[in-house]
């Protein structure tokens, strides 16, 4: 309920100062403001010294009473309070003021009761229909709607009914019944609140266009808005415009006002720079978005993957590690592991010179672990001990030891069990190219030559069978 007094504090003030009656009795209950933070009997005091001059002003009376709302002194409101219900008590807006005063002391229910009792005297006037909606947005939108509609029957000049129920079913995550209403709305009546709204609740139903087509009309009259220049980086990224994206970002991050930056800006931002392939920058945002939230395991994937992109193996492996460490063990899947014992894997095969030979044979011996534990989880399926043989081939090049065999072998066994030979034909190709060429280096030409047969079944025109069939004959 926190979150109610602050959406009404804005509306208590203003409400205040429109009920005043003249630039000195307001000065007058400004400074009551202003004392009641330290002094409440001082400012009692003075309250009933300016309403005793004008005692059956219920404006005034209301006015006084919202000061000390304003203080966060319920209590002394309500003694000033007693006053206004002397003058009149059955008006709407005694009964609204009362409402205001129960939701300064944290009691809702009481306060709806009040914002009814206020309609009940003035079917037209809107602001207890207003305040009723501020409260039952979060805890029942539809109730919330159900009131403003009332409003409209009663009110139909009003013009902001239709913008504060879109404001509900926004702020209650009813993103389709909030595009609905306000697209109904002529967008030049449309505050930039409403605006943000509206821009948002598109975002978020993945209407980015549509969405992006609103954050630029609100950029229009006001370039230095964060909300909106933040809707332009999140809508670009996802329509893979990263020019564009990059260039929101910079006016996110730069040129808006009153930024309070979160991790999902800069988690854009990262993304942004990913789709424009300047991998070493977006890594610098992800660990930014990081350190403000080191629960984010997309985060620290997207790290991995960066530093992969940029053949950082050292750092996406160890990135990658702390992303399956931040996952339940009970959510641990085979995929999982098979993509880090991938990444292990290209770390050791990577052609790049500058890696040392120890360095690569360490990871691919630590991806040839890897793709064990998913031939163990996943028995029946041929993933974990094709790699296995890839990793085996990868320590055995001249194939004199034949280390990837069993693994290949067992690979063929399981795919030929699927009765699918056309999809697994590439796979099946290379592992019965290596068992060829094992067989034909053991001077083992029958068997060489009955799985260049097989190649040949899955593929006629292999260049590697029309070299080697000539020399198993």
């Amino acid at each position: 309920m926190k979150r109610i007094k602050f959406l009404i504090a804005g509306l208590l003030i203003a409400g205040g100062s429109a009920l005043a009656q003249n630039a000195e009795q307001q000065a007058a209950i400004n400074k009551i403001a202003e004392i009641a933070k330290t002094n409440s009997t001082e400012a009692i005091e003075q309250a009933k010294s300016l309403i005793k001059d004008d005692k059956k002003n219920l404006d005034l009376i209301i006015s006084v009473g919202r000061a000390f709302i304003t203080a966060k002194k319920p209590d002394e409101a309500s003694m000033i309070l007693d006053m206004a219900k002397k003058v009149k008590a059955n008006s709407a807006k005694t009964n609204v003021f009362a409402g205001d005063i129960e939701v300064a002391k944290n009691d809702p229910g009481t306060a709806c009761q009040m914002y009814e009792t206020a309609i009940y005297y003035d079917p037209k006037d809107e602001t207890a229909y207003f305040r009723y909606a501020d409260i039952y947005k979060s805890i029942d939108p539809e109730g919330a709607v159900a009131k403003l509609k009332a409003l409209k029957e009663e009110r139909p000049d009003l013009t902001n009914v239709d913008l504060k129920i879109g404001e509900v079913y926004y702020t209650s995550n009813k993103f389709e019944e909030a595009i609905a209403v306000y697209g109904t709305i002529d967008k030049s009546n449309m505050d930039d609140k409403s605006m943000q709204n509206y821009a948002f609740a598109l975002f978020m139903s993945h209407q980015f266009e549509k969405s992006e087509e609103i954050a630029t009309m609100g950029l229009q009259k006001n370039p230095r808005s964060a909300a909106f220049n933040r809707l332009a980086m999140y809508n670009n990224t996802d329509m893979k415009n990263f020019e564009e994206a990059e260039k929101s970002a910079n006016n996110l991050f730069n040129n808006s006002d009153k930024v309070e930056l979160s991790y999902l800006d800069y988690t854009y931002y990262g993304y942004a720079l990913v789709g424009a392939k300047k991998y070493t920058e977006a890594i610098e945002q992800f660990k930014k978005a990081l350190a403000l939230d080191s629960t984010r395991t997309d985060v620290t994937k997207a790290i991995s993957d960066a530093y992969e992109n940029v053949l950082d193996y050292a750092n996406a492996t160890k990135y990658y590690k702390d992303y399956l460490s931040k996952i339940e063990k009970s959510k641990l899947t085979a995929d999982n592991i098979y993509q880090l014992g991938k990444m292990y894997y290209r770390w050791g095969t990577d052609e790049n010179k500058a890696i040392p030979a120890a360095e690569k044979v360490l990871a691919i011996q630590t991806a040839d672990s890897l793709f064990t534990q998913v031939a163990t989880m996943l028995p029946n399926i041929y993933l974990g001990n094709f790699y296995r043989a890839r990793a085996n081939a990868a320590l055995d090049p001249d194939q004199s030891k034949g280390l990837a065999k069993p693994y290949y072998e067992a690979s063929v066994n399981i795919m030929l069990a699927s009765n699918d030979n056309a999809k697994y034909a590439n796979q099946l190709i290379e592992a019965y190219r290596y068992l060829a060429y094992y067989y034909y280096i053991k001077n083992m030409k029958a068997d060489a030559k009955s799985y260049c047969n097989k190649i040949e079944e899955l593929d006629p025109t292999n260049d590697f069978v029309k070299k080697m069939l000539p020399l198993v004959k």
